[in-house]
């Protein structure tokens, strides 16, 4: 089987290396130029360690080569919440994954192959428009610092301003926001002066979009010949933005169900429907309609999946913090 991968972001390049650990397929990985300081959008991020850990063994790479710093404590606003979070060297876990000399930046003639991969995140470019999209934008800037802590700060309306350092004297501050406009939010400057950073330029900057649906409300996920993975088709969790563990399981499972990609889908959608009812949650929280208990359950126990231990009382804090209302 011939199979090109366009994109190689996370997606993309774990699904390459599933298929080469595999062996027997002729793959190839495609991907546009990026105009940013490090190559990729964003730069870093954080990820639940233990996922991290069990993923870096299932693609049979040395987690040390791009793990930079474990947390076990994350503020939220004014709150100490347990976490298990880890900042890593995106750039180089790519680079492992899937070494640069094996991505062109040719465009592929998909004719020519029997599979073509949407890893394209959330451009969606080869599959078609999900209908009633939702995205929301975010801004990352990296600074010098050599600040310790990781800090999100949640704010009214929807949105959250973070702090992630990298480990290398260096911070990721971030802010992603369902109604943002181009001037900062004050949440925004409130994680610079947690990194010391304000008044001094930032190393770069970028933004982005992040899709907040689901793999049920991203159909059709294997259209023809083509077929998605990642972002592409919703597999970034609505309420923390956390992705980068979601996109290698699509990528597995893909690679584990190549041969029938319209099985892969109903799989994708089975095993990601966790977090449907977090684009209802959403949803009501920008109509300014009150959640219920349920809601409130389903908060609490995926940010546990996510490697965030959330107490009931600081997740109801939380939800105050960004304009929500419990019935």
């Amino acid at each position: 089987m011939r199979i090109a991968i366009v994109g190689a972001g996370v997606g993309g390049r774990s699904l390459w290396r599933f298929l080469e650990l595999e062996g027997g397929y002729d793959v190839e990985i495609f991907d546009v130029k990026h105009h940013t300081a490090c190559g990729i959008s964003p730069c870093g991020w954080g990820v639940y360690t233990l996922d991290f850990l069990r993923m870096c063994d299932a693609l049979e790479i040395p987690s040390s080569g791009s793990l930079r710093r474990t947390y076990t404590n994350l503020q939220v606003g004014e709150m100490d919440v347990p976490c298990l979070l880890s900042t890593f060297d995106k750039p180089e876990f790519l680079r492992q994954m899937c070494p640069d000399r094996n991505v062109s930046l040719d465009t592929p003639d998909i004719s020519e192959y029997d599979l073509v991969v949407d890893a394209t995140g959330v451009r969606r470019a080869l599959l078609p428009p999900v209908r009633d999209d939702m995205k929301v934008r975010c801004r990352q800037e990296r600074y010098m610092s050599t600040v310790n802590d990781l800090a999100i700060i949640p704010a009214s309306p929807i949105g959250y301003a973070w702090m992630f350092p990298l480990g290398d004297g260096t911070v990721h501050i971030g802010q992603g926001w369902v109604d943002w406009s181009l001037t900062r939010p004050d949440e925004t400057e409130k994680a610079r002066d947690l990194a010391g950073v304000n008044g001094t330029r930032p190393e770069c900057s970028c933004t982005s979009d992040i899709r907040v649906l689901t793999p049920a409300y991203c159909k059709p996920i294997a259209y023809g010949t083509t077929v998605g993975i990642g972002e592409a088709v919703g597999t970034v969790s609505p309420l923390c933005g956390a992705g980068v563990i979601p996109a290698i399981v699509s990528a597995m499972l893909l690679a584990d169900n190549i041969d029938n990609p319209y099985r892969y889908e109903k799989i994708l959608i089975y095993d990601f429907s966790f977090l449907n009812r977090e684009v209802a949650i959403l949803r009501k929280l920008m109509a300014g309609k009150r959640l219920n208990l349920i809601d409130l359950y389903v908060m609490h126990r995926n940010s546990h999946k996510f490697g965030i231990f959330y107490g009931w009382k600081d997740a109801i804090k939380t939800l105050k913090l960004v304009g929500g209302r419990l019935i």
